[in-house]
């Protein structure tokens, strides 16, 4: 009789890989690991509690730029 680890590789290989519901790794990995979370967020939730976007961070750091580098990023820094 073969082992259970024996039969799941044996289907693996000839059957393919398994189609697993991606929340079940996640699932099983937050509750091995209690207290251990990541949340992803966009950069726009945020916003309301007035911490600038990742867009907003973006020009600033072209204005910031342009100013170290003795020029004016103007009214619209994409464009510089």
């Amino acid at each position: 009789m073969a082992c259970g680890f024996c039969t799941f590789a044996n289907d693996l290989l000839t059957k393919g890989p398994l189609l697993i519901d991606p929340l079940i790794p996640l699932a099983i990995s937050m509750q091995a690991s209690p207290g251990v979370y990541a949340v992803l967020l966009g950069s726009g939730v945020s916003r309301s509690a007035g911490i600038p976007t990742g867009w907003e961070v973006q020009l600033d750091l072209i204005r910031r730029v342009a100013t170290l580098e003795k020029e004016n990023a103007g009214s619209d820094p994409e464009d510089w």
